[in-house]
């Protein structure tokens, strides 16, 4: 009951080796997502394949896109990931805003150095 092939299943350490995650980590996510259901046997924590398949597209949405815990756990029930691209738009924005002042910070500086000719 441990390795990761199909009809197979990991224990709470594997699976949070496996993903980088703290068991803690993991567990809070149970509580929060109600797709996330382990199989309990003798008060161990087991995941199959359907469980793991969530646990990785949690990480991605929480810690890769910045989701709460709540949306993605909402986002995975609904099987909808159209939020991740409202998520990576505003980041680009935020980037392009950056990038927008740093060039007007640059052209102020040339227009010192530049002498502008009057218009008619």
């Amino acid at each position: 009951m441990t390795k990761t092939n199909k009809g197979r299943y990991l224990t709470i350490g594997k699976v949070c080796k496996q993903y980088n995650l703290k068991t803690y980590t993991l567990r809070y996510w149970e509580v929060e997502v109600d797709a996330l259901k382990p199989l309990y046997v003798e008060g161990r924590r087991f995941y199959d394949e359907k469980q793991v398949k969530i646990i990785e597209k949690l990480k991605f949405l929480i810690i890769e896109k910045g989701l709460t815990v709540k949306a993605a756990g909402q986002a995975v029930k609904h099987n909808n990931f159209k939020i991740n691209a409202h998520v990576s738009t505003g980041r680009i924005q935020e980037e392009l805003n950056d990038v927008l002042v740093s060039l007007g910070t640059l052209l102020n500086s040339f227009s010192d150095d530049v002498e502008v000719p009057e218009t008619r």
